[in-house]
């Protein structure tokens, strides 16, 4: 038998589950396939495993209440969720809901798939062992100023914040004055594919409500003798922008 890593594999469709198994058994994994939501439940009781990949989809369960169950559970085990229906809704719950990550289907990119397979792996070997300077994101933290700390609560919030950094979703931050909200969104920014890109924060409450329009998107002064023809300028670079 092999003691390698534990993968567990939840997935209806067989193809996917002898994908992985021929994927990760040569390397050494110990690897474990559910076709329905009951097999998964066994087998998460018998077994310890380490990595998990859950279906989003399945006739006899839901994705996310396998996510939670797992992490009830098995608190160690990373799970990453596969599915064909990606929406930016399901994914950002998935991640609030303690998944390490998603993937969507079909898997183009093989490489892809397995560096997500060992990143939850190492996440899953040192999590709460690690100095926050060990951690992947500690770099980019340091770089736009943001002290994180050691608490594992904003140890949770920088690693999710990190995940969903490279997503293309939209990111809204909320919190009382001064608890950090735009150190937190320049670091998204950073941590983002946008890191090239412009950061611009805009202090709304400073801002006439009848000028916020004008003020963010431009405008072009028309007489007054045809005000109903006034044009919006908007600048092609904005639209690569974040803004907080």
């Amino acid at each position: 038998m092999v003691n390698g890593p534990g993968i567990l594999v939840i997935d209806d469709e067989q193809p996917v589950g002898t994908f992985f198994t021929r994927l990760l058994s040569n390397k050494g994994y110990r690897i474990g396939v559910a076709s329905s939501g009951a097999q998964a439940y066994e087998l998460i009781e018998q077994e310890k495993f380490d990595v998990a990949m859950v279906d989003l989809k399945l006739p006899d369960a839901d994705g996310l209440s396998l996510l939670q169950h797992i992490k009830a559970h098995q608190p160690g085990c990373e799970v990453i969720i596969m599915t064909g229906y990606s929406t930016t809704r399901t994914a950002v719950k998935a991640i609030q809901f303690g998944a390490f990550d998603y993937i969507e289907k079909p898997f183009d990119d093989i490489e892809l798939v397995e560096e997500l397979i060992e990143k939850a792996l190492s996440f899953s070997k040192t999590e709460g062992a690690l100095d926050d300077k060990d951690y992947g994101w500690a770099k980019v933290a340091e770089d736009v100023g943001f002290q994180v700390g050691k608490t594992p609560k904003m140890i949770k919030l920088v690693s999710i914040s990190e995940r969903i950094a490279t997503k293309d979703i939209n990111v809204l931050i909320h919190g009382e004055t001064g608890t950090g909200k735009e150190v937190l969104a320049r670091f998204v920014h950073a941590a983002s594919n946008r890191r090239d890109k412009p950061f611009l924060a805009i202090n709304c409450g400073a801002l006439p409500e009848n000028l916020l329009e004008s003020e963010l998107f431009g405008h072009e002064k028309v007489p007054l003798l045809v005000p109903m023809c006034s044009v919006r300028v908007s600048l092609s670079w904005q639209t690569t922008a974040h803004y907080f």
